[in-house]
Parts: C-alpha cells; structure tokens; sequence
C-alpha cells in the first residue's frame, strides 16, 4: 500500500460565509445539476476550491461539481485539507479529509466527502 497526496487539495482557504454563497451561486448559475456520482478522477478533481464547507471541482467552463463534505462544521478559513489516496488515482465518497491547522500545523479533525454532484451547462 502507499500513500498518495492530492496536492490540489493540499492548500485551500475558506472566505467569509456570504461572499462564499455568492461565489458557489455565480459558479453553478445557468448549470443543471445532474445524478451523483460516488467518485471523481484525479484529472476532475485537479481544480478545487472551498466556500463555507462546499467544495466545488471546476473541470471546465461547462462541469463542476459540488461536495457538501458531509455537513463539516470543523473546516475553518485557514485550515489545510489533506486526503490519502490507497491504490487508487479517485477521490470518492466517504474518503475521509485531515484538517491541520495551517498557523500551528497541528490535526484539529476530520470530515468525508459526500457525493459528487455535477452541474453542467444545458446543450442549446
């Protein structure tokens, strides 16, 4: 078994609450959310950000998809997000993510992801 480090959800921060409602608003807006899914690849979850607990996976102008972490009232502002991929390149549902506090780099808990929602953007 080996351990593997997703650096793209390595570093993150997390803004004020009513700024990160907008932000995951104007993200989704004009996207369809579509079924679940229970995993996303390496490649899909490359470009994440968070906002108040959400975390949304921009894959292109056209897909993102929204974790909601399980409801994770742990995750704070300044905190580091680390998650260990065992023999698989696949983030998924029910992984769990390390929080550490980026200011004293200590582990003050811990949250898994929920499903992975996609919103695409309607075909015209």
């Amino acid at each position: 078994m080996y351990r593997l480090l997703l650096a793209p959800l390595l570093l993150l921060t997390v803004a004020a609450t009513d700024r990160d409602a907008d932000q995951v608003e104007k993200a989704l807006a004009g996207k369809v959310a579509g079924a679940p899914k229970n995993c996303l690849t390496r490649f899909e979850a490359d470009n994440m950000s968070v906002h108040d607990g959400v975390l949304l996976f921009r894959v292109s102008s056209k897909l993102v998809y929204r974790n909601d972490m399980n409801q994770c009232s742990n995750l704070r502002e300044d905190d580091i997000i680390q998650t260990n991929l065992f023999g698989s390149s696949q983030l998924c549902r029910g992984d769990i993510a390390r929080l550490i506090s980026r200011t004293g780099g200590f582990e003050h808990g811990a949250c898994s992801f929920g499903d992975f929602v996609p919103y695409r953007t309607p075909a015209n």
